[in-house]
């Protein structure tokens, strides 16, 4: 898993993400996507709620593979598909 704040768009479970670590890039498929319950104290042990798609600014934990290695404060690339445009996003 990795923590990641999404500050102005959307994820979705399926997209696939790439991610930097020392080594280079990882492409991964989104398993997942969870939240800490709303209102809570982070401290206090409780279960994380699942999501298929997670908009605007939001703390996640992304579930996927190859997540071991990936360095804290790099940009989430999204690699979309669609008939305009087969570039990734940046959140």
């Amino acid at each position: 898993t990795v923590d990641v704040i999404v500050v102005n768009g959307y994820l979705r479970e399926g997209d696939k993400v790439v991610l930097c670590t020392l080594e280079g890039p990882v492409v991964s498929e989104i398993r997942g996507l969870l939240t800490p319950p709303p209102s809570r104290e982070l401290r206090i042990k409780s279960d994380y709620i699942h999501h298929k798609e997670i908009k605007g600014a939001l703390g996640v934990k992304l579930i996927g593979n190859g997540f071991e290695k990936v360095m804290a404060g790099t940009p989430v690339l999204v690699r979309t598909f669609n008939n305009r445009s087969t570039s990734p996003r940046v959140l």
